[in-house]
């Protein structure tokens, strides 16, 4: 919706003039308008300006406003707003003759207000009462006035007299509503605003303002509220305590009554406020003025209890519920303090009341948050009930913490409604039971019992109380009610071998059950598990002693579930690798090892002999979600710091550290989470020792106009090179790797760039967006002569920044005083070249040094001037610039006949030292021509246009169908020796004798029989996987060169990847199992086996094989359903 403009402006340049006696009309033109109007006005007159408009919403009246200003646009009174259902007025006397603006407002409302009209007129001077101390209306308390609103905005002004000690309240209670209240003192100076509720400091004569929004006659009362103890220190009422309390009433809705009461430090007071029945809200304020207790809605009728902290006088304020919004008569309480009183039983060790067990124990809860604690003196292994009751107390129960004689809590005792708590303590001695009130409101003088007796247990927790559990056996027991239950079964035990102790939920009594423990002869622990998570007890505690004899192995449950379950003791199997240095297995770089944590605690422990400053990578692999959890160490213990290569927590994961010395690094896997037998696979990698060291003592030189190799050795890797710089000079520093054949670094990934001295530190990009290169550039002036440092990579190079390792050539030009611009020295198409290839669409530049480009200014068009979309390649998004070398990329194939146009302006191309290319700006080419009929040669077709169905017979040679549109808008399919292409229009087309069809987007081969077919199969038969499209379209370009498929496989044969999958010098017998797996996936029929075994003895060459199983029958018929109606490749152009 379009925005009104605005008829007038809101200041004093508006256009907007209002006349007396005449009506102005305006416009509220959108939310929050406002309009400005001008009007000369004359000293000691009275004037009324007043808004009218038809139709308005009346509930939105209260967001419009009126006020004035004076000639400067300063406010010259009050603004008055609208009410519901009544539109605002002002009634004002000009101090001064002159110009004044009436500024009308519209705030906040969601539509446009719309048309409104001002009016002012002068007062017509008769008024029934004055707006000012020179009034003659008088207003008696407990009284009513009546007057006349004369006119719209009237204001009339009563006095009245009124008293500290009251409180008074004014009421409309006939005719005309008056819009605002305000109240003024004997000066006439505002005192209250907009108000019918009013309090005075001082006893005097007031003024009650009342505005006219409407005419006509009102009726105001007074009504004077006595109040018997007035908030105010002078006024507060006295409460003795001990006595027998004050008798008082709220009188109003707002009344707040004040009291004060002198009480000693250290003694306990109970504070009530209310009647029998219900209390009244108060706050007790100490000496010092802070808010010490409180009463509630909720709080007991006895009241509440609190601790004096210091001796003086308290204040009670006492008011109304906050939600209180009206009472008709006044509301009586009394206010009772009792006398005070010493606590009973104390709060620390040194004040605890003594306790035996089987005998009760009474105390009270004297106020809230009062806390007594008993001793009580408890047996290593013995297990004890703790039991509490007290005397209901609203939301309010006893609970209590059991803790030692060190003050560290043991355990917590909440509602005893539901039952027992038990506890087994681990050493004889005094234990304290800390009894304070738990839920929710206010205690007072709460009764408890607490009893702490022997429980009934089956098993004891102590070498007098244990059970025997002998190897090979199983035993029931039960962790009795209470939860705190423990028991111990004595087990012997022989050096040197390996025993598993494992648990069994019968019935137990929570999801997160049991836990086991294993102690030595003195009960300290030796082993544990960890509380389980699978609704039964930890997996199996595996145990191998270094000396014989008894042993002890606790059951409990730190979750206090309860329940029977059963115990069983067995030989179990020797761990794979300790969990000790002296027992770690050695794990060698290159070697990878396999484990198990045999069970849930098992921890196995592995060294790897580090060199200081090499680094080394450990690769962890587990099945599944479940890894385990790493860890590594020194010989001391402490832990060495390593680093994730992956964000995410890959699985394997390569972890990454640097040998601080010289000496063993261990590496200690235990379990994260479940129960059973966790296996993995782990190895290590050592890398090569770092040529050149990110720091001052870096044996790198880079001089200026020369160029550095180096490697990131490692994923972590940093290099600095030492350079000297002159100051005020610029030097272009290059970061050169795979892209420009400077060496293998792939610069996809972010490799800063930075130079390093005196302070400087300057960053490049990988990408730089300046001089739009692939890889990484930076210009910089030194301030100062000296030595510099070019860094490589960055401090922390961790989470995929260099994971890529790989060799590279820094460089570094002084750009300094090069006046000469750059001579292009080679392109890929001669000027004017004849039949270029479809898919030859990389057209590049290459000059004789490092060049930057504005992509602004460079484009390729076709033969209508249509500008060619650029497309990218594996090096990046054209155009772009590789070192020197400028590249443009058609984002398709080229138009078969076309001619294209390379659009290179001067100022798009320039040397690093800014110098403009200066030759020429256009190069022209023209590419090979469709046919529609095929030859014995190698032929490019013409496609058909979608409508209208061709039929073509390719003939001999390798021949290419052209179609303009993408392979969205085409389906290809084989059927016999046809190739039928259906064309989103509706038409098909028909082929014999194609090799290829080729899209704007993408090229397909069909001769799945042919050189095709032959270079797929190749791929699959000897790598086990799908071709890769660049590498595809390589193999395919051999054979379409007439390379035999033999060499092809030769080829292959020698690869890498071919020797990873089969084995760098496998036997017959190996090699022929291998094939039969990779390429027919299946084992190998006798038959089969020794025909192949028979010619390989006899000498056939192993690439032949290969081909026989490429192209066997049955490989063929596999991939059929896979290749059958062609596949996508990427041409080689080599």
């Amino acid at each position: 919706m379009a925005t009104q403009t605005d008829d007038f402006a809101n200041n004093t340049g508006t256009t907007g003039k209002l006349t007396l006696d005449i009506a102005t009309t305006g416009n509220f033109e959108g939310p929050e308008d406002s309009d400005w109007f001008a009007v000369d006005l004359q000293a000691g007159v009275r004037y009324v300006f007043m808004i009218q408009s038809p139709g308005y919403d009346y509930s939105a009246n209260e967001r419009i406003s009126l006020s004035l200003k004076d000639a400067s646009g300063a406010p010259a009174g009050e603004t008055v707003k609208g009410a519901i259902g009544t539109l605002p007025a002002i009634d004002f006397t000009a101090p001064a003759s002159g110009t004044y603006y009436l500024a009308a407002d519209e705030k906040y409302l969601s539509v446009p207000f719309g048309s409104y009209s001002l009016l002012a007129v002068r007062h017509p001077g008769s008024d029934d009462y004055a707006a000012s101390t020179a009034t003659t209306g008088k207003l008696a308390a407990d009284g009513t006035v009546s007057g006349v609103f004369n006119l719209v905005g009237d204001r009339d002004w009563v006095k009245f007299h009124a008293v500290p000690t009251s409180h008074y309240s004014f009421s409309h209670t006939g005719g005309v509503t008056p819009a605002t209240a305000r109240i003024f003192d004997a000066g006439g100076k505002l005192a209250q605003q907009y108000s019918y509720s009013f309090d005075v400091a001082a006893e005097g004569d007031y003024y009650l303002e009342v505005l006219g929004l409407n005419t006509g006659a009102y009726t105001m009362a007074l009504k004077e509220w006595k109040d018997d103890f007035p908030n105010t220190d002078a006024g507060a009422g006295v409460v003795a305590a001990g006595g027998s309390g004050v008798h008082a009433a709220i009188d109003y809705q707002t009344d707040q009554d004040r009291f004060q009461v002198s009480l000693e430090a250290g003694k306990y007071y109970t504070i009530a406020v209310g009647d029998q029945n219900y209390p009244m809200p108060a706050e007790i304020i100490s000496p010092s003025g802070k808010e010490v207790g409180s009463i509630g809605l909720n709080t007991r009728a006895d009241g509440v209890t609190l601790l004096a902290a210091e001796s003086g006088t308290y204040y009670i304020n006492v008011h109304l519920p906050m939600m209180t919004t009206y009472i008709k008569e006044a509301q009586p309480y009394d206010v009772k303090v009792s006398a005070g009183a010493l606590d009973d039983i104390g709060d620390t060790a040194a004040t605890a009341a003594p306790m035996q067990v089987g005998v009760a124990a009474r105390g009270v809860l004297q106020s809230t948050g009062e806390k007594d604690m008993f001793n009580v003196p408890l047996q290593a292994g013995v297990t004890y009930s703790f039991a509490a009751d007290g005397v209901a107390s609203g939301g309010r129960w006893v609970q209590f913490d059991i803790s030692g004689a060190d003050g560290k809590l043991l355990g917590h005792v909440g509602n005893f409604d539901t039952g027992i708590y038990t506890f087994t303590p681990s050493r004889s001695g005094e234990y304290y039971a800390t009894v304070y009130a738990g839920g929710y409101g206010a205690t007072s003088n709460y009764a408890y019992t607490v009893n702490v007796a022997r429980a009934a247990d089956d098993v004891g927790a102590n070498a007098g109380s244990a059970a025997s559990l002998a190897i090979g056996a199983t035993l029931s027991g039960t962790l009795e009610a209470g939860g705190g239950d423990r028991d111990w079964y004595a087990v012997n035990l022989t050096a040197g071998a390996t025993y598993w102790f494992g648990a069994k939920s019968v019935a137990m009594s929570q999801s997160h059950s049991g836990q086991l423990r294993l102690l030595d002869a003195g009960g300290n622990e030796l082993r544990t598990t960890q509380s389980s998570t699978s609704g039964a007890f930890a997996d199996t505690l595996p145990f191998a002693p270094s000396a014989s004899g008894t042993y002890y192995v606790e059951v409990s449950s730190p979750s206090r579930a309860t329940g029977t379950y059963t115990i069983s003791a067995s030989v179990g199997a020797a761990d794979d690798a300790g969990d000790t240095p002296q027992t770690a297995v050695a794990l060698t770089p290159g070697t990878p090892l396999s484990g198990k944590l045999e069970v849930a605690v098992d921890k196995d422990m592995y060294k790897i002999s580090g060199v200081a400053g090499m680094a080394y990578t450990v690769v962890l692999e587990s099945a599944g979600n479940n890894t385990p959890k790493l860890q590594m160490t020194n010989g001391a213990g402490q832990d060495i710091p390593f680093k994730s290569l992956y964000w995410g927590g890959t699985n394997p994961d390569h972890l990454l550290v640097t040998a601080p010395a010289d000496g063993d690094i261990y590496v200690t896997l235990s379990q994260s989470y479940g129960d059973g037998a966790l296996p993995y696979k782990l190895s290590a990698q050592a890398y090569a020792v770092d040529d050149f060291s990110a720091d001052k003592n870096t044996v790198g030189l880079l001089a200026p106009g020369a160029g550095v190799k180096g490697a990131l050795a490692h994923p972590a890797d940093s290099d600095w090179l030492r350079t000297t710089l002159e100051a005020g000079k610029t030097y272009a520093f290059q970061l050169l790797g795979a892209a420009s054949n400077g060496g293998t670094l792939s610069t996809s990934r972010q490799y800063p760039l930075s130079v390093v001295g005196e302070g400087y530190t300057w960053t490049g990009a990988a990408a730089d967006a300046i001089t739009n290169a692939i890889e990484t550039r930076m210009m910089f002036t030194p301030a100062k002569t000296g030595d510099y440092f070019v860094r490589v990579g960055s401090d922390d190079n961790f989470y995929g920044k260099n994971i890529s390792m790989g060799t590279y050539t820094v460089r570094v030009l002084q750009t300094s005083g090069d006046k000469a611009a750059p001579v292009v020295v080679a392109q890929s198409h001669l000027p004017d070249a004849k039949d270029v290839a479809l898919t030859d669409t990389r057209f590049a530049l290459t000059f004789n040094e490092p060049v930057a480009i504005d992509k602004s200014g460079i484009k390729i068009s076709d033969s209508q001037g249509k500008v060619v979309p650029p497309g990218y390649d594996s090096v990046g998004q054209a155009p772009y610039v590789n070192d020197s070398t400028v590249v443009l990329k058609s984002y398709g194939t080229w138009k078969p006949g076309a001619t294209y146009t390379v659009t290179i302006p001067r100022d798009a191309i320039a040397d690093l030292a800014g110098n403009p290319y200066t030759g020429p700006e256009t190069f022209r080419f023209t590419t090979v021509a469709a046919v529609t009929a095929g030859t014995p040669a190698a032929d490019l077709l013409q496609g058909g246009d979608g409508v209208t169905a061709v039929k073509i017979d390719g003939g001999a040679g390798i021949d290419t169908v052209w179609y303009g549109g993408s392979m969205y808008y085409h389906g290809i399919k084989r059927v016999g020796t046809e190739i039928q292409v259906t064309s989103y229009g509706g038409a098909v087309d028909v082929y014999t004798g194609v090799e290829r069809v080729m899209m704007n987007d993408q090229l397909y081969a069909v001769d799945i029989d042919g050189n095709g077919g032959q270079a797929y199969r190749m791929y699959q038969a000897a790598f086990n996987r799908r071709p890769d499209s660049e590498g595809l379209g390589y193999w395919i370009g051999q054979l379409d060169k007439g390379m035999p498929l033999n060499d092809v496989a030769r080829g292959f044969v020698a690869s890498a990847e071919f020797k990873k999958l089969y084995g760098d010098a496998p036997s017959d017998d190996a090699f022929v199992t291998a094939l039969y797996s990779n390429v027919l996936h299946r084992a190998p029929d006798a038959d089969g086996f020794h025909y192949w075994q028979d010619v390989l003895h006899h000498g056939l060459p192993r690439e032949e094989v290969l081909v026989s199983f490429g192209e066997s029958v049955e490989n063929k018929a596999a991939l059929l359903e896979i290749i059958g109606n062609g596949f996508t490749y990427t041409p080689y152009l080599g």
